[in-house]
């Protein structure tokens, strides 16, 4: 639906006909870390990339009732223990993601109009549901001294009727029944609660539903202040410690080929995955699974000493691989050549690694100048450097009974597949599930990663899901996912 302005926010507001008290302050908070300007120069779309750095900032808590989850960021991504696939969408103008409410705890910014209050958030980094029971807490003391109850402050299941909720009246009423100068019911004692709840600024209002429930919504300005003072001074000790060592395996382009949409979009994602792993204390390597080996190169070294090219321009290499790739598909020669070529370079030939370097060398220029704008820090791992491993990585596969031989080929064969995976092919040669299968063999053996994390388009999904598969059967990656 189109934009509609509501009262609760003052501004336009995406989701219609509710707005919900995050929107506002979200939406103000993602601006100011990305102003559009910024956005629209690296070709992103404004809005969807605003909601998008607000979810990732984790600004809400994931587990928030009122969040719509995000497709590329399954939960629980970040908190299993072992592999996950983090599968990317297509498009970021499908992301929609706003809360209604937050219990992620923040560093207090308002100056509270009540002693009580001031007295409670003073150097401490309450969350917002702990400052809320302070109050209640307060409340019912005032009301109530004989009560000794907490106060049982909790987010609403329904985001219409507020961000949280108080349910001690019929507790609170139940105690009291029968006394001298009880209330008549419930309802009354959440009317004396909600009148002795000390003067604050977390509050824009209370309503009663229902036998005594009162409804709580939060005020706008205290969240925007709340969060702003996050970005300034940061978001105290409040993060969950990660004392682990995590791989994180992102952007991941293809040597001699543009960077498209989607390797940005993985390599935001993964930056920012990176970033909140490290806050949280764990030990994160960063690693760019380039894609600069295997026959594309045969032939596209074969074809640049076939026509005498020495172009280091990416955007020459790009016009020269897809010459060579029609050579490839068209001419039965030059494809023999070309598996030549291929063989020639894996086995160390000096002209072949020659060009091969001055292709290498022109893409990742190209690609550090995009990881310098926008301020990424990335290791290149590409699938060269697993190449002399993969002939032990197949034999140990062999050994362990986790591949068997078709048409000449190793393959794994993956319950509820119809397909195997093709870990060696039948000339001997090896494809991107041997180099997979490779890294996740060196990440876990030789890094000692606990966690490895891809984050990668939806479309690789099967392949990566048959990969883990095959590891698992190995002894490669624990047995439960």
């Amino acid at each position: 639906p189109p934009p509609r302005r509501h009262s609760s926010c003052r501004k336009l507001c995406p989701r219609s006909p509710s707005c919900d008290p995050l929107s506002a302050p979200l939406r103000d908070v993602a601006s100011w870390l990305s102003p559009s300007q910024i956005l629209m120069r690296v070709g992103l779309p404004t809005r969807g990339t605003v909601r998008l750095q607000a979810q990732l900032f984790s600004l809400v808590p994931r587990r928030s009732r009122h969040v719509r989850q995000v497709a590329y960021l399954p939960s629980p991504a970040v908190q299993s223990p072992q592999v996950r696939q983090l599968s990317l969408d297509r498009s970021l103008r499908s992301v929609t993601t706003f809360a209604a409410s937050s219990s992620t705890p923040l560093l207090s910014t308002a100056t509270p109009t009540s002693q009580q209050h001031r007295n409670m958030s003073a150097g401490q980094h309450a969350s917002i549901r702990e400052e809320l029971v302070t109050l209640f807490n307060t409340a019912i003391q005032t009301a109530f001294p004989d009560a000794g109850v907490e106060a049982a402050v909790a987010q609403c299941n329904q985001p219409k009727f507020g961000d949280y909720q108080c349910n001690n009246a019929m507790a609170l009423f139940g105690r009291m029944k029968g006394k001298e100068g009880a209330p008549k019911n419930p309802r009354a004692v959440a009317e004396a609660i909600v009148a002795a709840v000390p003067e604050n600024d977390i509050i824009q209002e209370m309503s009663l539903a229902g036998p005594g429930f009162i409804n709580i919504k939060l005020n706008v300005p205290w969240l925007t202040a709340r969060m702003m003072n996050m970005l300034k001074n940061g978001i105290g000790s409040w993060a969950p410690a990660v004392k682990k060592r995590v791989v994180v395996d992102f952007s991941s382009p293809n040597v001699a080929k543009e960077m498209h949409v989607g390797h940005l979009r993985s390599t935001i994602i993964g930056d920012t995955l990176c970033k909140l792993l490290e806050f949280c204390g764990a030990d994160v390597v960063r690693l760019n699974h380039i894609g600069d080996w295997g026959t594309q190169f045969g032939m596209l070294i074969q074809h640049m000493k076939e026509n005498d090219s020495t172009s280091t321009e990416v955007s020459d290499l790009m016009e020269l691989y897809r010459a060579a790739k029609g050579r490839f598909d068209a001419e039965d020669d030059f494809k023999t050549r070309s598996r030549e070529a291929v063989t020639a370079l894996q086995s160390g030939d000096p002209e072949s690694i020659a060009k091969w370097e001055i292709i290498c060398d022109a893409s990742r220029k190209e690609f550090q100048a995009l990881y310098d704008r926008l301020g990424v820090k990335i290791t290149e791992r590409g699938e060269s450097f697993y190449n002399p491993m993969l002939q032990d990585a197949v034999k140990d596969l062999q050994a362990c009974g986790v591949v068997e031989e078709s048409d000449g080929a190793q393959v794994s064969w993956v319950d509820g597949k119809k397909v195997p995976l093709i870990v060696q092919k039948s000339d001997g040669g090896f494809g991107y599930a041997s180099t997979d299968l490779a890294a996740v063999r060196h990440r876990v053996e030789t890094e000692k990663a606990e966690w490895v994390i891809y984050v990668t388009d939806v479309g690789q999904a099967e392949h990566f899901e048959m990969v883990f598969a095959t590891a698992r059967k190995a002894g490669w990656l624990p047995t439960d996912p």
